[in-house]
């Protein structure tokens, strides 16, 4: 029940990510869009918002982890931790990115889209993206491994909802048309996130504990 429980915090953090984007830039549209340039005219209200939801949304994205971890830590303890700093690491790199959106929406307002402080947070939010790529590639392998092992408790083909793999839909999402592409594909990340949060939480079986099943013999 516990791991269950944090695994869908980890499932509402990723809904709080989306909530966040669809902040700065949300709306209906076709997939194909420039985040940028809807940002010229968002509400500032909107871009506030969006700052102060992210740091919630990163704190229960990290329960999420800690969720992943707890569901394999007794069958492969060592390499379960190695995974949990993994993708702690991603989540707070990918909290950082998230959180800039604000701050980016206020610089292309008051200094325009092409200024220097927009390229500056944007150099910023393309180093916190390597660093969400180098952490959270490993981490999610030594997860497809632990799957595919039958150790983290959940079946063998959760693997494929994998943000590793769902990710690279994105060029895809971005051809749905009006009205749906653009929060599809304007969120995309943050809703592989949050269906890999919620394959897990619905298929995780708790293992039997050994323990108890000694003593009761």
């Amino acid at each position: 029940m516990k791991t269950r429980s944090l695994l869908w915090l980890g499932c509402l953090g990723a809904a709080l990510y989306f909530a966040g984007d669809m902040l700065c830039y949300g709306g209906w549209g076709p997939g194909h869009f420039s985040p940028a340039e809807r940002m010229v005219s968002v509400a500032l209200w909107r871009l506030h918002l969006e700052s102060m939801t992210e740091p919630v949304g990163t704190g229960l994205y990290l329960l999420g982890v800690v969720g992943l971890w707890h569901s394999c830590r007794r069958a492969a303890p060592r390499i379960a931790m190695v995974m949990l700093v993994a993708l702690s690491a991603q989540s707070l790199f990918g909290g950082l990115w998230h959180g800039s959106g604000g701050p980016l929406g206020f610089a292309i307002q008051s200094c325009g889209i092409d200024s220097a402080a927009v390229v500056e947070i944007r150099k910023m939010m393309g180093m916190a993206s390597q660093v969400c790529a180098v952490t959270g590639l490993p981490g999610f392998a030594i997860w497809i491994v632990l799957a595919l092992r039958r150790t983290a408790g959940v079946p063998r083909w959760s693997v494929v909802f994998v943000p590793v793999f769902t990710l690279w839909l994105r060029g895809l999402v971005a051809t749905v048309p009006a009205p749906f592409g653009l929060p599809l594909a304007g969120g995309w990340g943050n809703i592989s996130f949050m269906v890999f949060f919620a394959v897990v939480a619905l298929t995780y079986q708790e293992p039997a504990d050994q323990s108890d099943e000694q003593i009761a013999a």
